[in-house]
């Protein structure tokens, strides 16, 4: 078996969004592979027949990525998105007919880029989708003392100069992965499904507000979507409720008269309920698990709460969501609750690091977990004529589409993509640590032992702390932790106090206690590893990114303990935070319970900036120059602290990239990088 390098990871396939046909014979899924040469990925459209007779195939050629395939309602044609006629970044909406077996695409062409998947209207007439859309009026942002076009003292042509001055006056000015929004905001559009000459487009929504996740009522009169229109340009474009505005003409209205946060919503088959994902409280950025309710509709009238029940009550786990995974081609996040009737749905939850499908009654009934037991992630699922399509994986088994019948039945995998890529790996099973943290909560983590250790072996350990700080490690699979084990380190990963899976009261556990009882939930799960011999001090390292970057920049300003850090994309200063940050108005202020001008103690009290004298430990401190969740100043922050302290830190930035990186070339830096700094001084 050979020792697993950083390229091994991109000859991996991902493959997601498995979307089965209305007569449940196909499945359409997205299927990813890196190009390392050209520093790129291309994704693909490819089917499987449902009954794992034929192999899968590729729909869509190369050259160009595809994704979000979605099947007309007659079965007979897929509407994806592509690239391969447009800017690099900016898709069109194709349709493909593939009662011909394939064939060549065509384009359905469109003023507005969309940027979700398309919708398909009940009678296949008609495609939704959502769309930015530029400021109308002025082609900049105005404001009360703004030069006007007379006033200024040059043409357009000074701005072939340079690029254009960003014009901001919201806070939700930019976000990353995007950019600035200059005036933007996203609208529901509506299209006739055919291809070639001029589409007919409709805008469904107006106004300076941001619109979302477009379902359409059985009859398709009416789109549901999510929306934050409490004011313009809001200040909150996360924060959505749900509203209903008519395909045809400007009548709409919102669904509930309380202010609690609604995503993705989803009509029951008579259209008389809306199912959606939420909180029964205030926005709070996932600081407590979504839950999975359903209103009654009331004619054209808002509801009170008391017209929303939830069938998922019982759990306590985050409902609409799943294990990560390495090998996932990720769909659109919070893909809507599908109703299997009239009286039931099914969902993917998380808990405990495993992820499954479970099904939800929406009158009396327990919660029923429909997949089969296992350490598994399972994601993305889509239901059709009886069965469900989805994806799986396991610690050492990357993902792959399934399928299975709606009564839980045995599931069936239908592709293997990969399987010749890891036959020569040594892919190590995770052993799960259940253990007490400093004040009595329990603890769920994981160790992937070094290559050819024995259980009670010594070797130089890593700790590798999760983002979020809702996210959830668990059983998905890891190339990240399988390629740490195979360089000879004993892998740590564990699910701190705000973590995801374990509740409400655990998730909330985090708020206003940053580097707190989480940074004694991690440091417990070192202790565990000393105790049994299998970590030393000496020869310990951390890293993170995102919050497991904050993690890691606070963990060496608290103990001299580790050996080595990596800190990825990392938070180092609250304040800076608040003001510098595409979310940093709203979730730092919530994370850390304070604003810069309220309580400016407690925000220096959550920053490792303020108690960067106290770090020993060499840090090499990652970043991408585009990052706008993070921005870079956070790492500048504790690198010039430490170099003018005397320390050992090294900063490496990345040109281009932004909160999460993409393209291979600096992905294989990145970890190549950890590597050798983990190898340096702690073997």
């Amino acid at each position: 078996m050979s020792r697993l390098t950083v390229r091994d990871r991109f000859n991996l396939v991902k493959v997601g969004d498995p979307q089965i046909s209305p007569d449940g014979k196909w499945i359409a899924f997205t299927h990813e592979t890196s190009d390392f040469d050209q520093d790129s990925t291309e994704s693909s459209i490819w089917v499987v027949q449902a009954d794992g007779s034929g192999q899968p195939r590729r729909l869509t050629p190369t050259g160009s990525s595809s994704q979000m395939p979605r099947w007309s309602p007659d079965g007979k044609q897929i509407a994806f998105l592509s690239d391969r006629d447009g800017d690099e970044g900016k898709p069109k909406l194709y349709l493909l007919d593939i009662t011909e077996g394939g064939g060549e695409a065509q384009p359905i062409e469109t003023e507005h880029t969309p940027s979700s998947a398309p919708v398909w209207s009940p009678d296949g007439e008609k495609i939704a989708f959502s769309a930015w859309v530029d400021a109308e009026g002025e082609d900049e942002l105005t404001y009360p003392g703004a030069p006007s076009r007379s006033d200024k003292d040059c043409d357009d042509d000074s701005d072939s100069q340079g690029d254009k001055p960003v014009v901001m006056t919201t806070l939700a000015g930019r976000l990353d992965g995007f950019g600035f929004f200059n005036g933007r905001t996203q609208h529901i559009f509506t299209v006739e499904a055919a291809a070639g000459g001029e589409a007919q487009v409709n805008r469904v929504t107006d106004g300076p507000y941001f619109h979302s996740s477009p379902a359409w009522s059985p009859d398709g009169r009416w789109i549901a979507c999510t929306a934050s229109r409490d004011k313009p340009h809001s200040d909150m474009p996360f924060d959505r409720r749900l509203w209903i505005f008519s395909a045809d003409d400007e009548d709409s209205y919102p669904v509930l008269d309380v202010d609690y946060p609604a995503y993705s919503p989803a009509w029951s088959p008579d259209g008389s309920r809306i199912a959606f994902y939420g909180q029964p409280q205030e926005f709070n950025w996932l600081s407590t698990p979504n839950q999975l309710f359903v209103i009654e509709l009331d004619g054209q009238r808002p509801q009170g709460w008391d017209a929303v029940s939830c069938p998922s009550e019982e759990l306590d786990r985050n409902v609409g969501m799943a294990a990560g995974s390495d090998t996932r081609k990720a769909g659109e996040s919070f893909a809507p609750p599908l109703w299997l009737d009239g009286d039931s749905l099914a969902a993917p939850v998380a808990s405990e690091g495993q992820s499954h499908l479970y099904r939800f009654c929406t009158a009396d009934g327990e919660p029923r977990r429909l997949t089969e037991a296992g350490r598994r992630a399972v994601a993305d699922p889509s239901f059709a004529a009886g069965r469900f399509a989805f994806v799986a994986s396991e610690p050492t088994r990357p993902d792959q589409i399934f399928v299975m019948q709606d009564d839980g039945g045995q599931q069936r995998v239908l592709t293997d993509f990969n399987c010749d890529v890891v036959k020569d790996w040594t892919l190590i099973q995770p052993e799960v640590l259940n253990y007490t943290s400093c004040d009595g909560w329990q603890v769920q983590g994981w160790m992937l032992r070094a290559h050819g250790s024995e259980a009670g072996e010594t070797r130089p350990t890593v700790l590798l702390v999760h983002g979020g700080p809702s996210g959830m490690y668990g059983e998905g699979f890891s190339f990240t932790n399988q390629l740490l084990a195979s360089r000879g380190y004993h892998v740590l990963f564990t699910n701190p106090r705000g973590s995801s899976g374990y509740g409400a009261e655990f998730q909330q556990a985090v708020v206003g206690d940053w580097g707190g009882r989480d940074f004694a939930d991690i440091m417990a799960g070192v202790d565990l590893l000393i105790s049994r011999g299998e970590a030393e001090e000496g020869s310990i390292g951390i890293t993170g990114w995102s919050y497991g970057g904050f993690m890691t920049n606070w963990a060496v300003t608290q103990t001299d303990r580790f050996s080595a850090a990596v800190s990825g994309a990392s938070v180092s200063n609250q304040r800076s935070m608040f003001g510098c940050s595409d979310v940093g108005y709203s979730f730092t202020s919530y994370s850390v319970q304070s604003v810069p001008w309220e309580s400016d103690e407690a925000m220096v009290r959550h920053s490792p900036i303020r108690h960067v004298q106290n770090v020993e430990t060499p840090v090499l401190f990652l970043h991408g120059e585009n990052d706008l969740r993070c921005p870079i100043g956070q790492s500048d922050e504790m690198y010039t602290s430490l170099l003018k302290l005397g320390q050992t830190a090294v900063m490496v930035r990345y040109p281009s990239e932004p909160h999460g990186f993409s393209r291979p070339h600096n992905i294989e830096d990145r970890w190549q990088r950890t590597l050798a700094w983990f190898d340096h001084y702690l073997k």
